[in-house]
């Protein structure tokens, strides 16, 4: 071998050596980094069980003043009979929502089965608001209401009124259709209105708004139950579903 080929061999040997000098650094700088952030980790748990061993009663024992607050709040708009009322009266909300298209479709149809069924629901509807205003007697309304405003128990009497009268023309409707499709004589009554198309939807729609006007009233002045007469418990929306005044 010449020198110049010795030479060349001891440089390539030194690059391998400085090759593997680097490797070995960049192993011991990886195992490094590992064991800082397995430390890093581990402390990190260590301090999360640390804290939630210390706070352990915060953690799942129940807030006692939010409990004392909701308590508080169901003793005072917590009657029941007041709560048996808008109970009723948002599940008769429902259940027209459901039926609405059939109303508007069937009221004055041609199919006397229809016209039967939504004749016996439209009496329905009216008894639940009679019971509804015979409960006024008993319920417990809080005082307080917005300025210039009736107090509660009128208000929803007034209401209550409202809707008895648009589900009675729903009736007079349903009953008057039938006795026509049955060549009964009928009694022809002035009205407003052009043809029995435009009294219908204007009912329909009075319906709706009156229902909307309802769910206003429950939140836009906090809730319009008061409480309970002495010895009477409130009602517990947790606990006890809500008391119908009929069966829906």
């Amino acid at each position: 071998m010449s020198e110049r080929d010795e030479h060349k061999a001891g440089d390539e040997g030194e690059q391998v050596d400085e090759l593997a000098r680097r490797l070995r650094a960049e192993e011991r700088s990886r195992r490094t980094r590992t064991l800082v952030i397995s430390l890093a980790v581990l402390m990190s748990a260590v301090g999360a069980f640390w804290w939630m061993a210390e706070n352990t009663d915060k953690l799942f024992r129940p807030d006692v003043d939010a409990e004392r607050a909701k308590e508080g709040r169901m003793v005072r708009t917590g009657d029941p009979v007041c709560r048996a009322i808008i109970a009723t009266l948002e599940g008769t909300k429902g259940e027209y929502e459901e039926l609405e298209m059939e109303y508007a479709d069937y009221i004055w149809g041609d199919d006397e089965e229809k016209l039967e069924e939504l004749l016996e629901i439209s009496g329905n509807f009216r008894a639940r608001f009679d019971l509804a205003k015979e409960a006024l007697e008993e319920a417990v309304f809080r005082l307080e209401h917005a300025p210039g405003d009736p107090p509660y128990d009128e208000q929803l009497e007034k209401w209550l009124g409202n809707m008895d009268n648009e589900f009675r023309i729903f009736e007079e409707m349903a009953d008057k259709r039938l006795r026509m499709l049955r060549d009964e004589e009928v009694r022809e009554r002035s009205n407003l209105w052009k043809t029995p198309e435009e009294l219908r939807d204007t009912v329909l729609m009075t319906v709706e708004e009156n229902f909307h006007e309802f769910r206003v009233w429950l939140v836009r002045g906090g809730d319009p139950c008061g409480a309970p007469p002495e010895g009477v418990d409130p009602w517990d929306p947790e606990q006890d579903e809500p008391q119908m005044l009929v069966p829906l």
